[in-house]
C-alpha cells in the first residue's frame, strides 16, 4: 500500500457517521434520552462523538465506532427503562368527625361498661369478663375475645392515653387512606397481635384495651411513609417511633391486674408493620380506593365488631 492510499484509508477511518437515535428506540425505554444525554454516554464510555445542534439535533461517532456506541447506548437505554409513576397513596379525606366520632364512641362504652346492666339470665353484665384476650380461652376457639377485647379499658388512663396520643395516628392514617382502609388496618393490626400475643402467652393471661390497634394504627403509618418514601425512610419514621414511645409510657407495661401487658402492644405494632406494608404496596400498586370500597371495609369492621360482641354476650 503507497502512502498516499495509506492516508486515504485513515482519512475514511476519521469519517463521522450520525446515529439513528431511532433504530434504538425500544418499547418502554426512557422517553426523556436527548441526544445531548446520549452523548453523555458516549463520552463516559470514552467514545468519541459529536453533538450538532442544529434542529433537530444529531448525534455523530466515528465510522468505525459506529457498531460499538450503538451497543453501548442500546444497553444504556434497555437498563434505564422508567419505573412507571406511582399512584398518590396520600390522600387528603374529609372524614374528621366520622373518626373523631368513633374515638368519643369508645370513651362512651368504656362508661357504658360501668353501668349496671343485665345480661343472660337477669345477672348484671360483666363486660371484661365476657370480652376481656383471656390467652387460653382464644386458643380453645373464642376467636371474638381477641376482637371484644379491643373496644374495653382496663382505667381511665389507659383510655386517655389510647385516645390523646393513639388517637393523633388513628386521625392521620384515615385522614391519608380514607376511613374504611384506617380503620380496617387499626382493626386487623389489634386483632392480629391479640391473637399472637394468646399464642405465646400462658392460657390465664389476660388483657384487654384498644392499646393493641392503635399500636398498630403507629406502625401501619410509619411503614405506608416508608414504602412511600423510601429515599426518606429514615425520617418516616421518627414520628411512629416517638408516638409509639409516649404511648407506651403513658400506658406502662400493665395495670397490676394483668389486664394490660406490654406484649400486646408489641405484637400489635409488628403486626401493624406487616399489614401497612402489605396495604402501602397494593396502594402503590394500584392506587387508593374509591368511595365505595371505603364505605364497605368501614361497614365490615363495624359488622367484626358486632358479630364478635354477639358472640361474647350469648356464650
Amino acid at each position: 500500500m503507497t502512502q498516499e492510499q495509506e492516508g486515504q484509508q485513515d482519512n475514511a477511518d476519521e469519517l463521522w457517521q450520525e446515529i439513528d437515535l431511532t433504530m434504538l428506540s425500544t418499547p418502554g425505554t426512557l422517553p426523556a434520552a436527548t441526544p445531548a444525554s446520549l452523548a453523555l454516554v458516549l463520552t463516559a464510555r470514552s467514545i468519541p462523538c459529536r453533538l450538532l445542534t442544529e434542529q433537530p439535533p444529531r448525534l455523530l461517532v466515528l465510522a468505525r465506532d459506529h457498531a460499538v456506541a450503538r451497543r453501548e447506548l442500546g444497553l444504556y437505554l434497555r437498563e434505564n427503562i422508567p419505573s412507571p409513576p406511582m399512584p398518590d397513596i396520600d390522600g387528603d379525606y374529609d372524614n374528621g368527625r366520622i373518626t373523631i366520632s368513633v374515638l368519643l364512641l369508645i370513651g362512651i362504652f368504656h362508661n357504658l361498661t360501668y353501668l349496671p346492666i343485665s345480661g343472660p339470665g337477669g345477672t348484671l353484665l360483666n363486660w371484661v369478663e365476657r370480652g376481656n384476650a383471656e390467652a387460653g380461652r382464644i386458643v380453645d376457639g373464642q376467636w371474638w375475645r381477641a376482637v371484644t377485647a379491643l373496644t374495653l379499658h382496663a382505667d381511665t388512663i389507659h383510655l386517655a392515653g389510647n385516645l390523646l396520643i393513639g388517637g393523633y395516628f388513628v386521625y392521620r392514617l384515615c385522614r391519608k387512606l380514607g376511613g374504611g382502609v384506617g380503620w380496617t388496618l387499626i382493626l386487623w393490626s389489634g386483632i392480629t397481635g391479640n391473637l399472637v400475643n394468646a399464642l405465646l402467652q400462658s392460657p390465664l393471661h389476660r388483657s384487654v384495651g384498644a392499646s393493641t390497634a392503635l399500636f398498630g394504627a403507629i406502625g401501619a403509618a410509619g411503614m405506608i411513609g416508608v414504602v412511600r418514601r423510601q429515599r426518606s425512610a429514615a425520617r418516616q419514621w421518627l414520628l411512629p417511633l416517638a408516638g409509639a414511645a409516649g404511648l407506651l409510657a403513658m400506658l406502662g407495661a400493665g395495670d397490676g391486674e394483668g389486664l394490660t401487658d406490654i406484649g400486646a402492644h408489641l405484637f400489635g405494632f409488628l403486626c401493624g408493620l406487616v399489614l401497612g406494608h402489605f396495604a402501602g404496596k397494593l396502594i402503590v400498586r394500584y392506587g387508593l380506593p374509591g368511595p365505595r370500597l371505603n364505605k364497605l371495609l368501614g361497614l365490615s369492621s363495624i359488622g367484626v365488631v358486632v358479630l364478635a360482641w354477639t358472640f361474647a354476650l350469648i356464650n
